[in-house]
């Protein structure tokens, strides 16, 4: 082997506890432990995630990997770093550690649901005008056209169907025209991102209250790393001291993680928070179905949703740029 050649350690999702080394293309480039590959192993294609990148292998004969996953699949520097030392601390295989921070959404076959967007591509004017033109020799076309008149910021191809009651293929032909455009978009499937709540402002604290969130947010703005026990009787405002020390520590550009106790109390304080802030809301458990678990991984992965309720397993969501790194 060359001096040039750059070996994989790839921990595999199934089967094996211990990793197996692969070759790296040589046109793949900006390798790093944590990201997802596709590998062979007995003539299977399987996915897995890279270790460890080497120079040398204890193997004279190495197989070669397929691909690079997926992006959005990928492990933070960060969390990789937390998957390794769980493994290392508690004497556990990383194939069941990384169980942990890639859910099996992740791992498997789930993937963004696309759907077909419609929307104008002429002015106003110029398509009422066309819309009254066709009202006579095309009328199916012309239907289209009114439907699409009333939505502004379009609509998705099925609803357009089910609302015209017509096919597709008056939809095509305007495509084809120039007149209106279809284009594939990704479709947010994570859990009341649609439903209405009726907004909640932050309440006046006792002084009580006062004093245990000044002391959570003297250590939020110097980012040291410090636990803190709110102890009241219920009903006695803890819930209050939460919610608005996370709307400082998001005026900070920061995100927010909010773990429960267990999944029934999920929907529960996602709605509280939901009725509070007006920003995403990402809920992760494993009853989710798996699109809803994709996209909402996904999501926090991009940065996009700033706050994260769950169960314990949410603890190993990805971090996003804006989660802070605390000095212990």
């Amino acid at each position: 082997m060359g001096k040039t050649t750059t070996i994989l350690n790839v921990q595999l999702d199934e089967a094996l506890d211990r990793p197996l080394d692969y070759l790296a293309p040589n046109e793949w480039e900006n390798l790093r432990p944590g990201l997802r590959v596709l590998v062979t192993i007995r003539g299977r294609k399987v996915k897995g995630t890279i270790i460890e990148i080497k120079k040398k292998s204890a193997f004279a004969k190495l197989q070669t990997a397929l691909e690079i996953l997926d992006e959005e699949g990928k492990l933070t520097d960060e969390l990789f770093q937390l998957a390794e030392w769980i493994s290392h601390y508690y004497a556990t295989p990383m194939r069941r550690v990384l169980k942990l921070f890639l859910p099996s959404a992740m791992r498997g076959k789930a993937k963004a649901k696309m759907q077909k967007r419609i929307s104008r591509k002429k002015p106003l004017a110029e398509l009422t005008a066309l819309c009254k033109e066709l009202q006579r020799k095309k009328p199916a076309q012309a239907k289209v056209l009114e439907t699409l008149l009333k939505k502004p910021k379009g609509l998705f191809l099925s609803e357009l169907l089910q609302q015209t009651k017509g096919s597709i293929s008056p939809v095509e032909t305007l495509e084809k025209q120039g007149v209106i455009e279809i284009r594939e978009v990704e479709v947010d499937r994570t859990p009341f991102d649609e439903f209405p709540y009726f907004p909640t402002k932050p309440k006046t604290l006792s002084s009580q209250q006062q004093s245990a969130l000044d002391c959570l947010l003297a250590d939020i703005k110097s980012k040291n790393f410090s636990t803190h026990l709110l102890h009241g009787i219920t009903g006695s405002g803890k819930t209050e001291v939460y919610l608005q020390a996370m709307a400082e520590t998001m005026q900070l550009g920061r995100s927010v993680l909010m773990l429960v106790p267990e999944i029934a109390l999920t929907t529960q304080t996602a709605e509280r928070l939901k009725s509070r802030f007006q920003e995403k809301i990402a809920i992760l458990h494993h009853r989710l179905s798996f699109g809803e678990r994709y996209d909402s991984w996904v999501r926090i992965a991009r940065g996009e949703i700033p706050i994260v309720v769950g169960a314990r397993s949410a603890l190993f969501s990805p971090p996003t740029q804006s989660w802070p790194h605390y000095r212990r």
